[in-house]
């Protein structure tokens, strides 16, 4: 809907079948993606990326469609793709030992936590989640939009607010928002989220830990945890 408004020359990618740069058909791989990219003029170039989730193959395609365009051989672009391992936060993979993987990610709005819960199920492990909302007005605001955002999970948890640039407001609680998503439990704080991960650890688990804020602690002990006990 924005092209019209643009002063420079478009092109998209996706999985719409008018793409530019259209993604065929894709699938999960160890622990990352593949897929086809059919590009103008009839190229296509084999897609392999180190992390899980629809998303993250349409980012490769937009990088990769940016670097062709720019006059970068295809071969090599896609060479450097396969070696793409992801960022700090975001899909990151803090050890994987003793069946089980720990991740940390920064996603913490509905949409982010949808989307990466989802990426995350690809991997084919049990997957146990554990969000942290970030500010009290924002997920007031989209509240309603956590309804089945942790549906691709096999558990999925959420402990307290991070609260931040706001005052407290203690009659909005995340068991509101855990209610709101279905399915999902209340722990309460970081602590009560060790203890319930930990105690009941698993063969073959993925350990994802959500949000902008603490979380990234949590995700760090339980990696911690992994390393000594596993």
């Amino acid at each position: 809907s924005l092209a019209p408004y643009a002063r420079c020359r478009v092109q998209t990618y996706g999985y719409a079948a008018d793409a530019d740069w259209r993604l065929g058909c894709r699938c999960a791989i160890n622990n990352g993606m593949t897929a086809t990219v059919y590009g103008p003029g009839g190229l296509e170039v084999e897609l392999v990326i180190g992390v899980p989730g629809d998303h993250m193959l349409q980012n490769a395609a937009a990088a990769l469609a940016a670097c062709i365009e720019t006059g970068q051989d295809p071969a090599a672009v896609g060479r450097a793709l396969r070696a793409y391992q992801g960022m700090g936060r975001r899909f990151e993979r803090l050890i994987d030992q003793g069946g089980i993987l720990v991740v940390d990610d920064y996603a913490h709005h509905p949409a982010e936590v949808r989307t990466t819960v989802a990426g995350a199920a690809r991997l084919g492990r049990r997957l146990r989640v554990v969000c942290q909302p970030h500010q009290i007005c924002r997920t007031k605001l989209l509240l309603d939009d956590y309804a089945g955002a942790f549906a691709a999970a096999d558990e999925a948890y959420l402990v307290d607010i991070q609260r931040s640039r706001e005052d407290d407001d203690p009659s909005f609680t995340a068991a509101q928002v855990a209610a709101a998503a279905g399915d999902v439990e209340y722990l309460g704080d970081l602590d009560a989220a060790f203890e319930r991960l930990t105690s009941t650890a698993g063969e073959d688990e993925v350990w994802l830990c959500l949000g902008a804020g603490t979380s990234s602690k949590l995700a760090q002990r339980l990696a911690a945890w992994v390393q000594a006990e596993r």
